[in-house]
């Protein structure tokens, strides 16, 4: 179909440009709603009439250093523009349908390339010049005889019964109007089937985990659960995220989202990285990273923690996360605290490592921790011992297993795996290659609080410097694998926070600046020779509390577990008489930049906008 003058009318596309490929190509039965239905298309066709506009050129070394390798992108105006065409082209596709792959045909003037999409990365074809070399006729003709498993369509997404349908728009309230699909779960020993949405595609490029949450109707057990729908990284040594969920739940890790079923959708694996040690490949730097399809169904619903109805409801959820507190007595009697959640799965031998609000919901008033995808296995099931203060703060153990010792592969998995880049402590900020501890994952809890505190709440801070101090501290930018030292740098000085206030809460302040004093031991100088022989002269006396190297080495003392964190947490939450009861998530407004924005291509599409980490559903549900 002639799509080239018609936008898309699918529904199921959010992108902030139009999305109308020149062809859209369909089969007879897809039910396409008009010309351009990116939902339902099997190929996308573009054309261009200039070579200036191929995004692809002969492959030339990318600096005098060889091992630097090599690129086939070309570099011109209309190449780029091209570039986001294609890719925006076929994120829409990807991320509107179930696929495992998708084919799009670029044809510049007398010549066409082929192009296999997938959530590793893509594979492009020679120039084929058409008129003389049937391979392009050869593979349209291919295509239309192919099954829809070798197309790339996910045969386990089929349409549910009219009675399916019907009782699933009724649990999960669904107008009839939008467009229901049935998606199959593994289980240990069958499966099982869920209703869900139709998936709306946003500005996300291919590759990578396109993890997608579903509210989904159990049409066994007749109700509503969550349906995690992802792409996961398939290296040794990387856990399936249900297999965690298992390890915690026979570890008694309590509060803990109930997870029914998970498993990886058989056959359905990226291609695109076996090629890249073919003679013909362009070799680059960066390795590229296998994935599997992988879906995982929890039996709990929460919402967003940035919808928190009071700041102090903020904080007691974070510190629920924190230690998924658990109350036997009275409900808000802090007296009766049992500690669990994240400090009992570092006890089990699991590190969350992606401690963000994302990650943090709101389940029944209370707070609960999910998303265990990015998690690592530490080297023993117990909490990290070392008698020497200094070396278990700054040097806590491992989290990669012992079965990747390979270099390149762990620096693949260190840099493929990693959190969500605003809640990342300093040190990982400064060096995306140092280990991650627990230490790590508290410094994160940290930035939650300080970025919802800031980004969800009124506070003297100004725009202009709240803009600054987001932007420089919390979201810096990357250059070369490193944001820098700003972060550290804030929490050694930490003069954002000096003066800073909050309209009827005057216990956050006291709560931030202590958080941030106490993490800042992670950075700071040791005590020199001087403090240390006064620590030792003054030992067992009143005036050693006065010292800066018993001060110091104190911080680092309270950093070898959790519960530090969590009395801090405690005491400032512990009389809700101090704490307003309304005074609810408030989105803030940052400044705009006044200097002229870099030049994006005509579809909005910059390549070094390729996001970080995987997005997350944000809904007016959140599920856990």
């Amino acid at each position: 179909m002639n799509s080239s003058a018609r936008i898309d009318r699918s529904g199921q596309s959010n992108f902030s440009f139009d999305i109308k490929p020149d062809v859209c190509v369909y089969t007879q039965d897809s039910g396409r709603r008009d010309l351009t239905d990116i939902a339902r298309a099997e190929l996308a066709i573009e054309f261009k009439w200039h070579d200036g506009d191929d995004p692809f050129c002969p492959p030339y070394f990318i600096s005098d250093d060889e091992d630097d390798g090599r690129s086939f992108l070309r570099g011109t105006k209309g190449a780029i523009d091209t570039t986001g065409q294609i890719t925006v082209y076929a994120a829409a596709q990807l991320g509107s349908q179930f696929r495992t792959c998708v084919y799009s045909v670029l044809i510049v003037k007398s010549y066409a390339r082929l192009i296999r999409w997938d959530r590793t990365g893509a594979v492009v074809s020679e120039p084929i010049q058409y008129n003389q070399q049937p391979e392009l006729a050869e593979f349209l003709r291919r295509y239309h005889k192919a099954p829809p498993k070798v197309r790339g369509v996910d045969t386990t997404v089929t349409m549910p019964t009219i009675d399916e349908k019907h009782l699933a728009r009724k649990c999960l309230e669904i107008s009839d109007d939008w467009p229901l699909l049935k998606m199959t779960v593994p289980t240990p020993n069958s499966h099982r089937e869920y209703v869900i949405r139709a998936p709306i595609a946003n500005h996300y490029t291919p590759p990578g985990c396109a993890t997608r949450g579903f509210v989904a109707y159990d049409i066994e057990r007749r109700t509503k659960v969550y349906l995690k729908d992802t792409w996961r990284v398939d290296l040794p040594g990387i856990e399936r995220e249900g297999e965690t969920y298992k390890l915690l739940w026979e570890a008694r890790v309590r509060n803990l989202a109930p997870c029914s079923a998970a498993g990886d959708i058989e056959g359905h694996h990226t291609l695109t990285h076996i090629f890249q040690n073919e003679p013909w490949a362009c070799k680059v730097k960066s390795a590229l990273v296998p994935h599997q399809h992988y879906r995982l169904v929890l039996d709990v619903i929460g919402q967003s923690l940035t919808k928190f109805s009071s700041s102090y409801k903020m904080l007691r959820s974070t510190l629920d996360a924190l230690n998924c507190t658990c109350f036997h007595l009275a409900l808000d009697d802090y007296s009766f605290l049992t500690r669990l959640g994240h400090e009992d799965a570092v006890k089990a031998g699991v590190l969350h490592r992606d401690i963000s609000i994302g990650n943090i919901l709101i389940v029944n008033g209370r707070g609960i921790l999910i998303d265990w995808d990015l998690s690592k296995r530490l080297k023993t099931r117990s909490f990290p011992v070392n008698d020497d203060i200094c070396d278990k703060v700054r040097q806590p153990t491992h989290t990669v297993s012992t079965v990747v010792s390979h270099p390149i592969l762990l620096s693949l998995i260190l840099s493929s795996l990693q959190g969500t880049w605003k809640f990342m402590s300093a040190a990982l900020v400064k060096d995306r290659n140092a280990p991650h501890t627990f230490v790590d994952d508290i410094e994160s809890f940290f930035y939650v609080i300080l970025w919802l505190s800031l980004m969800y709440s009124p506070s003297s801070m100004s725009p202009s410097d709240l803009t600054a101090f987001i932007q420089t501290v919390l979201d810096p930018k990357q250059y070369e694998g490193t944001g820098g030292s700003a972060k550290a740098d804030f929490l050694m000085g930490r003069s954002a926070l000096q003066g800073l206030t909050f309209e009827g809460r005057a216990s956050l302040p006291p709560l931030l600046n202590n958080l941030a004093t106490l993490f800042a031991v992670r950075y700071e100088p040791e005590p020199s020779e001087e403090e240390k022989a006064l620590l030792s002269q003054h030992a067992g006396t009143a005036l050693v509390a006065h010292l800066l190297a018993w001060k110091h080495q104190e911080r680092l003392r309270w950093l070898e577990s959790h519960d530090y964190v969590t009395n801090l947490l405690t005491r400032s939450i512990q009389d809700v008489a101090d704490w307003p009861d309304n005074d609810h998530a408030e989105l803030q407004t940052l400044v705009v930049s006044e200097r002229r924005r870099k030049r994006k291509t005509k579809t909005g599409w910059d390549l070094s906008d390729r996001p970080f980490k995987k997005p997350h559903l944000e809904s007016e549900s959140m599920l856990a």
